[in-house]
């Protein structure tokens, strides 16, 4: 036979949270902004670390100047959003309208893909650009063309919906998002805001076009549930009907996920444990949106 030895003494304390993010030792000051007319712009930066190693998102921010350099009110906008990489990161992105003469600053943000330790968040400003001078004019009409924003209109927030409700309401078997309700709209069933929507690949100057939506209430807050959508991955936007202008962007929005297919079961044996070793072919569309999966079992009687 065997026996087990006593136990050992208990380990230093572990702080079971989510680290905070830092940025690389930047070689060139931290982010930087390269504009590229007519609406794009060229950043680059260093890698982001996590102390435990996890994946990570990033977000670029641009934000409004002043002329002290100060932000101004209601001048913030996301304009990209992805994984991080372990190198340094370059990419073009589309930033839209951006006034030619006025200063403008890019953000970094980052923040972990686990959402086990409750809902991750973006931690404060890891790097920031130096201030851009955006140049020249947009042309009026064409493949370059661009659509003036106004900053001041709310930003669409997407929210986690809850599994209790998800799994009690068909609304949320099809493709819909929930949304925060705008800010500083009063709630009612027709508000003075038109929302719009435009899948991930689709142009972002013509691919926005009106997408249903009904009020209801999460835990007595308004949100706004947004559907049928004709796209799994997209993003929204607030568009004023008496201004006749659009509002910012949101960040990339998942409007559903394919179930996977049937997985494959293998049992194999240790000398600790027996276990179960799980296979699934991933190869739905909503597979490269799709940061985490979940597997389950049920019991069924000896027959």
């Amino acid at each position: 036979g065997c026996r087990w030895s006593a136990w050992s003494v208990f380990s230093k304390p572990v702080a079971v949270e989510l680290p905070t993010p830092t940025a690389m030792p930047a070689q060139d000051g931290g982010l930087i902004a390269a504009p590229q007319l007519p609406d794009k712009v060229m950043l680059e930066w260093d890698p982001v670390q996590f102390d435990l190693g996890e994946l990570s998102e990033y977000a670029v921010w641009v934000v409004k100047l002043m002329a002290d350099g100060k932000e101004a009110k209601d001048g913030r906008q996301i304009v990209a959003l992805g994984p991080c990489a372990a190198s340094v990161q370059r990419l073009t992105i589309t930033v839209g309208y951006l006034e030619p003469g006025r200063h403008y600053r890019f953000l970094l943000f980052a923040r972990s893909a686990c959402n086990v330790l409750g809902p991750p968040i973006f931690a404060e400003t890891l790097n920031c650009s130096e201030p851009v001078l955006w140049p020249g004019r947009p042309v009026a009409d064409g493949p370059g063309r661009v659509v003036s924003e106004s900053w001041d209109l709310p930003i669409p927030t997407p929210l986690t919906v809850p599994e209790t409700l998800e799994a009690s309401s068909a609304r949320w078997r099809g493709r819909t998002v929930l949304l925060s309700w705008p800010k500083g709209t009063i709630v009612r069933d027709d508000p003075p805001l038109e929302l719009q929507a435009c899948a991930e690949d689709d142009d972002p100057v013509t691919g926005w076009t009106p997408v249903a939506w009904a009020a209801t209430r999460l835990q007595e807050l308004p949100c706004c549930a947004a559907g049928p959508l004709p796209f799994i991955c997209g993003r929204f936007r607030w568009y004023s009907r008496d201004r006749r202008i659009a509002g910012p962007r949101s960040e990339r929005c998942l409007a559903s996920s394919e179930p996977p297919c049937e997985p494959e079961a293998e049992v194999y044996c240790t000398t600790a444990a027996v276990r179960v070793r799980i296979k699934a072919m991933l190869d739905e569309e909503s597979r490269h949106y799709t940061p985490l999966y979940q597997v389950r079992f049920r019991q069924l009687p000896l027959t």
